[in-house]
């Protein structure tokens, strides 16, 4: 979408963040198992274009499972992420994004 010549994306924003780590503890064939799961809820304030249309601030919420080796890689990228946004060439693209 364009808004005076600049190019915008609407996303919604974060609001905020619940989890919870379930543990099953053992199974009727195994006894001695142990499968810890994580379920994140996560949520998000709509973007401008979607508040406009309603005349009240809805909070979307979605729900997400994983295990450990999935939260595992998620910490990782997240990591990822962060370490980009210290970089010289990120720091040209947001000085020119903004």
């Amino acid at each position: 979408r364009r808004r005076g010549g600049q190019t915008t994306m609407a996303l919604p924003s974060y609001f905020s963040l619940e989890w919870r780590l379930d543990v099953e503890l053992a199974k009727r064939s195994l006894m001695h198992t142990v499968e810890p799961t994580f379920v994140l809820k996560l949520s998000m304030l709509p973007t401008q274009d979607e508040a406009e249309g309603s005349d009240e601030k809805s909070v979307e919420s979605v729900v997400l499972e994983a295990d450990a080796a999935h939260m595992k890689h998620l910490e990782s990228q997240l990591a990822a992420a962060v370490a980009e946004l210290s970089t010289v060439r990120t720091s040209r693209l947001l000085k020119y994004v903004r």
